[in-house]
């Protein structure tokens, strides 16, 4: 019989960060994407990973918050997270979104 005492003997413990970051690839992969709940996640993240700022710019490039994938990506640098391959499609699909508009007329 499962008790509040035996918890953690039925589910095994995740890691914090693991955790984390799978609410968040929820939030932005749901049926919902919530990119606002999952921006709001994770800015509460004390050390996001590379994965998490990705999953974040992956939700942010697809979102009406397009705005917010370059400034998102200068805090990552700032914060010495470097960018992998998986990181330039998001931010080129915010900036020609976001900007070729712009830049068209």
């Amino acid at each position: 019989m499962a008790t509040i005492t035996n918890i953690p003997n039925i589910f095994p413990p995740f890691p914090p960060k693991m955790a984390e970051t799978d609410l968040i690839r929820f939030c932005t992969w749901s049926p919902s994407r919530n990119a606002n709940y999952a921006l709001l996640l994770f800015s509460y993240l004390q050390y996001p990973n590379l994965l998490t700022f990705n999953i974040i710019l992956q939700a942010l490039s697809s979102s009406s918050f397009r705005h917010k994938t370059l400034v998102l990506y200068h805090y990552m640098i700032r914060n010495v997270i470097l960018p992998n391959n998986y990181t330039y499609p998001f931010l080129l699909k915010a900036h020609a979104s976001f900007y070729g508009i712009k830049e068209g007329k």
